[in-house]
């Protein structure tokens, strides 16, 4: 991991695309067991019951949303300077909420990468520790993250937010792997962190407790895990060492840290890993190094694998009873030019990630999930390597646009949470309905007249983009009215969700519960109401699409039942 690849994230242009996505229903998750059900620790509130996938995404672009595909989050790094907006904005984070809110605004769960050690006065990564055994740094530094927490409060929805990328495995190694050599933690003289110890372990509570102090619950926080922390690269070049050992090395080093019990009361929620931080033909190209893991599913735990890999996921998993989110995943598949990514069509170098988790289905998908993983963010770790924007496969289509928007537009893959959500069977018993759709009305205007098609659709999940539904009615200024009735599969408190650009409003049972009847975005509103299972309840939902990207989608969830658009059997169409 180097400071570079942090201005190399900027060579990325954005690119729009647009078009139709075919939508298929989501399996019912408790007809066989669920994926991660023999995983350790529970999925932090906030999260869906799937495993979450994202992308690195720049501030005002909009690739993510033009592609068509349900991408969950939306991650980018803010490094030295992010609380100013290096010189352009107030000393008061922001900019920082700006990107929240934007993404938010988009429909995504923003992810926050803190990489602000490195660009700290006072050296480069060799001198991590140095940097904490300064106690004017200290209070610089902590007093830019207690502003991120303020904004993450403000923010108020769930936010990731991931520590410090291999910042911990430098600690390790320069203090010997002491977590209890000096850093002038209460030194630094900031008064919420008067009671932690002036210790590396310290360095790593004080997060914890500046989350605490400013109260925002709303972040899911997350310690990174460097696959090198212990002095052997257990993915890349010591891949014959038994990994218990090594696992447990670095455990006893994070653990007082906050992965266990501590003064502050709180532990981390996540673990955090990366891969690999370039296209791992890049290092076989420009530096002659073989960093390609073998993704046959026979391949030995003993070897250069992804087999390997996510064997030391699950040891990490069951020793620290935490999941894991894996992020800046490289975006190379095997159908780049192995030359500098510049822009053009599958420009940039190989890699095999991608096409392991998204070419094939979603067994692997699965496999990652059962080590503990909840969460895959792909993003170019440098410039010149690949990116999403312009991955090119075999058929000619963008790689990570049309296999892994596929795979989520069809769901994704559920997981099980490990805690409360969903409730055990006992207190979820499940009124499956027979139901077919809901009754769709389409007009060729904004106001709900001049009605052009009428038909069933099965659910409301709809991202047409810059197309129209049907070719009677125009891409623009186009309007929607869907009724019938809905039968909730869960008694109790039952959320209901839309996602639109434009216009939408829901009534359930008689009770407006949703009104934005504006021009928008892509903007996700919700509202809860109290409904009996198998009960029908009357249901209406209007849409109108301005100009630009239309969206129109109806989701659910409640206590029992993860979000998810609601399935067409639990809707029954109106007459006329």
């Amino acid at each position: 991991m180097y400071y570079s690849k942090w201005f190399g994230l900027f060579f990325l242009a954005a690119a729009a695309c647009s078009g139709t996505t075919e939508t298929t229903e989501l399996a019912d998750s408790r007809a066989e067991p669920l994926a991660a059900s023999s995983a350790s620790g529970v999925v932090p509130s906030g999260l869906p019951a799937r495993v979450v996938v994202g992308l690195f995404e720049d501030s005002g672009q909009t690739w993510m949303k033009d592609s068509g595909a349900r991408w969950d989050v939306r991650y980018r790094y803010f490094t030295k300077g992010w609380v100013n907006n290096w010189g352009w904005s107030a000393n008061d984070g922001s900019w920082g909420l700006d990107y929240l809110n934007e993404s938010a605004q988009q429909g995504y769960l923003p992810a926050v990468q803190y990489y602000q050690i490195v660009g700290e006065a006072g050296g480069g990564e060799s001198a991590t520790l140095q940097k904490v055994q300064t106690a004017s740094t200290m209070r610089s530094y902590f007093g830019d993250f207690k502003i991120l927490m303020q904004r993450v409060k403000d923010f108020g929805k769930p936010t990731l937010v991931l520590l410090e990328a291999d910042a911990v495995g430098f600690l390790e190694q320069q203090s010997n792997e002491n977590p209890n050599t000096y850093a002038a933690i209460a030194a630094s003289g900031m008064p919420e962190l008067a009671g932690l110890p002036d210790t590396v372990a310290g360095f790593g509570l004080a997060y914890l407790k500046l989350k605490q102090a400013v109260g925002a619950s709303n972040a899911i926080l997350g310690l990174h895990v460097s696959a090198w922390a212990s002095s052997k690269d257990i993915a890349s070049y010591s891949v014959t060492d038994p990994l218990g050992p090594e696992v447990d090395k670095v455990y006893n080093f994070l653990a007082p840290m906050g992965l266990t019990n501590n003064v502050t009361g709180t532990q981390y929620d996540v673990l955090v890993g990366d891969p690999l931080d370039r296209d791992a033909d890049y290092y076989r190209v420009v530096q002659g190094s073989d960093r390609m893991w073998d993704p046959s599913d026979s391949a030995s735990i003993n070897s250069r694998s992804f087999n390997r890999y996510a064997e030391w996921l699950k040891l990490w998993n069951q020793k620290a009873a935490k999941r894991w989110v894996l992020w800046q995943i490289p975006l190379g598949n095997s159908n780049h030019k192995n030359v500098w990514n510049n822009g053009g069509p599958a420009e940039g170098y190989k890699d095999n990630r991608p096409e392991y988790f998204f070419a094939n289905g979603t067994s692997h998908i699965a496999k990652f999930a059962d080590s503990g993983v909840i969460g895959l963010l792909f993003g170019a770790g440098a410039s010149g390597q690949s990116s999403y924007q312009n991955d090119t496969y075999t058929d000619g289509q963008l790689f990570m646009k049309s296999r892994a928007g596929a795979i989520l537009n069809a769901g994704g893959v559920p997981i099980s949470t490990g805690g409360g959500t969903p409730p055990p069977p006992a207190a979820c018993t499940a009124v499956n309905g027979t139901g077919s759709g809901l009754r769709g009305e389409y007009f060729a205007s904004k106001n709900l007249t001049r009605s052009t098609l009428t038909r069933v659709d099965p659910n409301v999940d709809f991202s047409w983009g810059s197309a129209a539904p049907n070719s009677a009615l125009p891409a623009d200024r186009f309007s929607a009215r869907w009724t019938g009735q809905v039968s909730p599969r869960f008694s109790g408190s039952t959320t209901f969700y839309t996602v639109s650009d434009d216009g939408i409003r829901l009534w359930v049972n008689g009770q407006l519960l949703i009104d934005n009847w504006t021009d928008h975005g892509t903007t996700e509103n919700s509202a809860s109401i109290t409904l009996t299972a198998g009960q029908k309840y009357d249901l209406k939902l209007e849409y109108y699409e301005a100009t630009g990207g239309a969206v129109s989608r109806l989701l659910w969830s409640s206590a029992c039942e993860a979000k998810q658009a609601i399935p067409k059997a639990q809707l029954y169409p109106a007459s006329k």
